[in-house]
């Protein structure tokens, strides 16, 4: 549960952040702390990034604790499933960002994805020139899938062929991206 919606007292002592947390039981108070140096450091000698912290903070029946964000993007803690499109070659939705807030992102899909006789090869690319039928849907909750209709060397099409994009693509603070 969001722990500042639930704690009081709240304040940052250096790098521990303090405070007093309801418990389950939804009237005794604990005091509790949780170092942030064990999560959050400096990137190439910069730390500029605002991001909403009771999307990292929990308060668990009392304690303070870190919600490892997911990069998933079949996540809905990670983006809106339900917001994905798709284009040609180029993938839209809406992904949470470090801020707490919601990032239109977009990523072309031809410059990752091919077509390989019929099939959907990653590393490859432009797969939408010889695709029709063309869609992507969560697939109930445990994969977001691109399905089309693609043409084999032969001329002929392999119909309803699916993807799973949840391997290869991700939520990179607000943006889709590719695991590396």
């Amino acid at each position: 549960m969001s722990f500042q919606s639930t704690s009081n007292n709240i304040s940052l002592d250096g790098s521990v952040l303090k405070a007093s947390c309801l418990q389950d039981d939804g009237s005794t108070y604990t005091d509790s702390s949780i170092d942030l140096n064990d999560y959050i450091g400096i990137i190439n000698g910069d730390f500029n990034a605002t991001f909403e912290l009771n999307l990292y903070v929990v308060n668990n029946n009392g304690s303070l604790g870190f919600n490892q964000p997911t990069i998933e993007i079949n996540s809905n803690t990670s983006v809106v499933p339900s917001s994905f499109s798709i284009k040609g070659g180029i993938l839209s939705g809406l992904a949470y960002g470090i801020d707490g807030h919601l990032h239109t992102t977009t990523i072309n899909l031809d410059n990752w994805l091919g077509n390989k006789d019929g099939k959907f090869k990653y590393c490859g690319t432009n797969w939408s020139a010889t695709a029709t039928n063309v869609m992507v849907y969560n697939d109930q909750g445990v994969a977001v899938v691109l399905k089309a209709d693609l043409t084999k060397e032969d001329g002929t099409v392999n119909q309803g062929v699916v993807y799973s994009l949840d391997n290869p693509f991700i939520n990179y603070r607000g943006s889709f991206a590719t695991r590396s």
